[in-house]
């Protein structure tokens, strides 16, 4: 279902764990909507949310007191499972009909695990990934799409259209997760030949300029392309999604097709040039740093002024 849905005002108690690059945006909207937030301590600073009305706490317990619902933004499905039902032991620490959003990017077998566990100690669970960068989240227009008990879903509308501005409906609980993996999966796809594209047109020679207005126009453009190919060819790549990430997300895609016994070639090519990147040092940086895999290899810097 697509997000044009009836808005209510419904006030919530909400806690947050990662108000990181993605999250610290969303907890911005939803404080402007209204809500009561905290917010666990994160390595970056949260003065900037404290101001705008979030209470910032340094334990987990503090954020599921009085919780009404808790999302999670975290790097994958260890950190989730560690959280909510390891050390942390989040669900322990929540009243009986409390949600928990998983708005991570998650492994769809965990996911599924973790909704059935939930489910016995009576709580609400949903996988809400999500799409877009931090610019879309500081504006509350993500793309979210949501796993789960479609009642769930309804009762925590709000919440999404606070922070988006496309909201999906997409099935049972772990479809939201794979079906952000199969986005990214396609993205990536996307990144990974623009990278190689871009390397290997400077290494004959041909002008950028010409490379990117002739893609733009043409059946080689993507999203991916447009945001792309710019940070490659003005040698600039600012931290959006860390690379580590995104090959996390690769992974992920990888162990979903063996579990599932579907032969998928083309992830394990775009995996190998992740690889390469990582082990160039790049793990860290911005996934577009993919691009400095073949400059390294081809002995080309592939630049030229483009407008974005």
């Amino acid at each position: 279902m697509h997000g044009a849905f009836s808005r209510k005002v419904v006030w919530m108690r909400i806690g947050f764990v990662g108000a990181g690059l993605m999250g610290g945006g969303m907890v911005k909207n939803l404080l402007r909507a209204g809500h009561d937030v905290t917010v666990l301590q994160h390595r970056r600073p949260l003065d900037h949310l404290e101001k705008l009305g979030a209470r910032v706490v340094k334990e987990l317990r503090a954020v599921a007191e009085g919780a009404e619902v808790v999302f999670l933004v975290l790097p994958g499905s260890p950190e989730v499972e560690e959280t909510l039902l390891g050390k942390g032991n989040l669900a322990a620490m929540l009243e009986p009909g409390a949600g928990i959003i998983d708005s991570s990017t998650s492994f769809p077998g965990s996911t599924r695990k973790i909704a059935r566990e939930l489910s016995e100690r009576g709580l609400r669970f949903l996988d809400a990934p999500l799409t877009g960068g931090p610019a879309n989240a500081e504006e509350g227009t993500l793309t979210i799409m949501v796993g789960g008990e479609r009642a769930d879903f309804e009762r925590y509308l709000p919440l999404f259209q606070a922070m988006a501005a496309h909201v999906f409906y997409v099935g049972g609980h772990g479809t939201g997760h794979i079906i952000k993996l199969l986005n990214n999966y396609l993205a990536l796809t996307h990144v990974a030949a623009t990278a190689e594209v871009l390397g290997f047109a400077a290494k004959l020679g041909v002008d950028l300029k010409s490379v990117w207005d002739v893609v733009r126009a043409s059946g080689g453009n993507s999203r991916a392309f447009e945001t792309v190919a710019p940070r490659i060819l003005s040698g600039e790549y600012p931290l959006t999604f860390e690379l580590n990430k995104a090959y996390k997300d690769l992974r992920y895609v990888s162990d979903l097709a063996r579990d599932a016994g579907m032969p998928l070639g083309i992830v394990s090519a775009v995996m190998q040039e992740f690889e390469l990147a990582r082990a160039l040092g790049f793990g860290k940086h911005d996934y577009s740093s993919v691009g400095r895999v073949w400059e390294r290899i081809l002995g080309v810097e592939p630049r030229a002024h483009v407008d974005r």
